[in-house]
């Protein structure tokens, strides 16, 4: 029978029942019950396998029949097979069936050690949830900030602090071969170089090493550069970038000169805040003790202009200084960075401060805007308390009315500690910082060049022993280096290796100091201390014996006829016979402990062998990583009558006179020529120096201590003034908070946002030395 009905049935059915393995079982069932298997028997199309062979081959001729009913009929058909097909497998226990029993997915073992596995990641588990618990419970938290915040804080703080030693491992191995990566760093901007117009035009591609781009690319000032910025700002970013795009144009502050547009990428951006962040918040939680607390942040945001292409035209400084953590952890709501002016920001800033007794940290950009900090809350203490008390500010900071009415939402009365305040300011001023905010662990501000330990000096009386950090050696060209002690009195920074090509021009010096060591750098890891790494670490009053010894080395350079002077006054060096600086440059390993040199940058921005123009003292070699302080930037020489005198020539020779002032303690400075005031006409050629001091007025006797103390400096000078070649310097003593106000012109000026302008000490304006006339006071006969 089983061959008699398989025989009848289509292909395709026979095949389908035989994948299921029960055609033989179906005919024999329905034989089975006929009671015969000898005569033909139709009674098994009725039983339930009858009936499913019956509906499979119903379903095909539908099927082919490719009709709408057809594909009806099949789907019915297939839902009632499966139905039948359900009734059969629980129906005649004679129908043959599998009792072999299913196969265990795991064995024993397997599931213990399953089982095993999850109970130890559980534990693992609860105890890294435990230790963060415990860690989070133990740190300084800060009652005025939600635990919501708090939780936020925390987890940035360990994902940075986790970065950041991932980088200082990163530092540490890229010391140990400096030049190695300068190599491989050099050929990567070179490849990416030479696809732009600028490579095209200065043959990058046949550059194909350090030696071959060190002998054929010249040495370059800003000027080399700016037909390339302006077609880069017009929109034609090949001009300069290869594989980048950029993100804004970097203005300088100008205080040398007029402020630059330099051109920065948006990867070039994002590789400073992934090396720099990291650093300088595992440096922070050190000092800070990990606490979750506020902070005052002195800042406001950046209105910039725009391009031509739409690119922003702004500081750098703010940008910077942009973080989640810093808006997390600030005292002042976001409202507050929308003022414009220096005076409106620390206004404010100290108003949500004193509101704050927790406060744990200060930031400002330069130590001298901590001291225009300072100055606002000397003069406007009676009001600050007065509007904190009331929980409200008056119109007197020229907001608009919008912004005025959004600060005030975030200000609440807090009368009681208006008058715990109170009498913390009619004590004086002495050590006020550590009294208002007990809490606070340091201050962070950048206060290394000219005239950094006097500014260090008088914040030292506002905030004690309180460290003063500066973290990174930052420019608008470049990050260069990370500081290896920052709340040292004169920082180290370590250059890093991977942020651009460092090229050194000796800073010339006829007879050099016999201390200067004549040993190149040592191969061994941290380089045995140079022989002014001593005097470099003195602190107080011994930096100015530092910088007098140093400014007799800086002003034999007058007979040196390889110095030129450009239209800025900056002094630039030549070679014998016009020959250009590229063969004097050296590299990191070519340096000497103890010696000056102007660094010169090659970057991934498009900027070659580019004069960046700070002047630099290597003080040790970290590894082969070179560790060197800022003395001072370039442009900072005045030239009268050939007589060529440094800004540090002229700052050491007031500093020596300072001394011999009883009473008078030395706030600011600034020094011009006399050809930039029109009413010395007719006078012999000579430089004038304006100085702003705490104490009484000077005497004709006392200010006439400067000339005497700049020629014991500067024998080129003392020898022009016996000719008569040239006048004494004139000292000139100016109302108090004129300067403040000479940095606020520049401001208005849109040089420069007011976060990223330095003090001016180099007059080069007939405007500013104009100004400054006006507000002289006269000596004291």
């Amino acid at each position: 029978m089983s061959h008699c009905v398989s025989s009848h049935l289509p292909p395709h059915c026979t095949a389908g029942a035989a994948r299921r393995g029960r055609v033989g079982q179906f005919c024999a069932a329905g034989a089975a019950r006929a009671g015969t298997l000898g005569r033909p028997d139709t009674s098994w199309w009725s039983g339930p396998i009858g009936l499913g062979v019956l509906h499979r081959v119903q379903r095909a001729s539908a099927a082919a029949a490719g009709t709408r009913a057809g594909r009806r009929a099949a789907r019915g058909a297939t839902l009632q097979e499966r139905a039948e097909d359900r009734l059969a497998d629980r129906g005649s226990s004679q129908w043959p069936r599998d009792n072999t029993p299913q196969q265990s997915r795991h064995t024993s073992s397997e599931i213990a050690m399953i089982w095993l596995l999850g109970s130890v990641a559980l534990l693992v588990t609860a105890a890294a949830t435990l230790c963060v618990l415990v860690d989070f419970l133990r740190r300084p938290r800060s009652n005025s900030l939600s635990l919501r915040n708090q939780l936020a804080i925390y987890g940035i703080q360990r994902c940075v602090g986790v970065f950041g030693a991932y980088q200082g491992r990163k530092m540490e191995r890229d010391s140990r071969r400096f030049m190695e990566v300068q190599h491989a760093l050099i050929s990567t901007i070179l490849r990416t170089g030479e696809r732009t117009r600028y490579g095209r035009d200065h043959g990058l591609a046949r550059m194909r090493s350090l030696s071959e781009f060190r002998a054929r690319h010249p040495v370059t000032e800003y000027g080399h550069y700016a037909a390339y910025v302006q077609a880069v700002e017009a929109g034609e970013e090949t001009a300069m970038f290869g594989d980048d795009e950029v993100y804004l144009f970097a203005t300088s502050s100008g205080t040398t000169g007029s402020s630059k547009h330099l051109p920065m990428g948006r990867q070039q951006l994002r590789r400073i805040m992934r090396n720099i962040a990291p650093l300088m918040a595992t440096t922070q939680a050190q000092y800070s003790g990990g606490a979750i607390a506020p902070v005052l942040v002195v800042t406001s945001r950046v209105k910039p202009s725009l391009s031509t292409s739409g690119k922003r035209i702004c500081s750098l400084s703010p940008v910077l200084q942009e973080s989640p953590l810093a808006s997390l952890q600030s005292v002042t709501p976001p409202c507050v960075t929308e003022v414009e002016t220096e005076w409106a920001a620390c206004y404010l800033g100290l108003l949500f401060a004193l509101a704050e007794p927790e406060l744990h940290a200060l930031f400002t950009s330069f130590i001298f805007v901590f001291l225009r900090l300072m100055d606002v809350l000397e003069e406007q203490w009676p009001r600050l308390l007065s509007e904190l008390a009331a929980g409200r500010i008056e119109d007197h900071l020229s907001l608009p009315e919008p912004l005025l009415r959004r600060i005030n939402e975030h200000l609440t009365p807090a009368p009681d500690r208006a008058r715990e305040l109170e009498p913390m300011f009619t004590q004086g001023f002495d050590r006020i910082i550590p009294r208002l905010w007990p809490r606070l662990r340091f201050l962070q501000a950048a206060r290394s060049g000219l005239a950094s330990d006097m500014y260090l000096t008088l914040a030292r009386r506002y905030i004690g022993d309180l460290p003063v950090l500066d973290m990174a050696y930052c420019s608008s060209e470049a990050w260069l280096g990370i500081s290896a002690d920052p709340s040292a009195a004169e920082v180290p920074f370590t250059l890093t290796a991977d942020s651009c090509l460092y090229e050194f021009l000796p800073v010339s010096h006829e007879g050099e100091h016999a201390q200067a060591t004549s040993n190149p750098i040592p191969d061994g890891s941290d380089a045995g201390e140079g022989p002014n790494d001593s005097r470099l670490r003195r602190r107080g009053d011994a930096s100015s014996v530092t910088r007098t010894h140093n400014v007799q080395e800086h002003n034999k350079e007058t007979d040196d006829p390889r110095r030129t002077t450009t239209d800025r006054g900056e002094s630039h060096d030549t070679a014998d016979g016009g020959e250009d600086l590229r063969h004097r440059l050296l590299l990191a390993n070519e340096l000497r402990v103890g010696e000056d040199y102007e660094l010169v940058v090659t970057t991934r921005s498009g900027l070659y062998r580019y004069r960046q123009g700070d002047v630099v003292r290597i003080c040790r070699f970290h590894n082969r990583a070179p560790v060197v302080q800022l003395l001072y930037r370039t442009g900072t020489n005045l030239n009268i009558h050939g007589v060529n005198i440094s800004g540090l020539a002229l700052y050491s020779a007031l500093r020596a006179a300072a001394e011999r002032w009883p009473g008078r303690t030395l706030l600011e400075f600034g020094t011009a020529e006399s050809a930039l005031d029109g009413s010395r006409a007719g006078l012999p050629p000579h430089h004038l120096m304006f100085v702003e001091l705490c104490g009484p007025r000077l005497t004709e006797a006392e200010a006439a201590l400067l000339d005497t103390c700049l020629q014991s400096l500067s024998e080129g000078y003392a020898l022009k003034r016996k000719e008569g070649a040239i006048g004494a310097i004139q000292l000139l003593q100016m109302e108090p908070g004129v300067f403040l106000k000479l940095r606020d012109n520049m401001a208005a000026r849109g040089q420069a946002h007011w976060s990223q302008l330095k003090r001016l000490h180099i007059l080069r304006r007939a405007e500013d030395v104009e100004f400054l006339m006006k507000h002289v006071l006269p000596p004291i006969e």
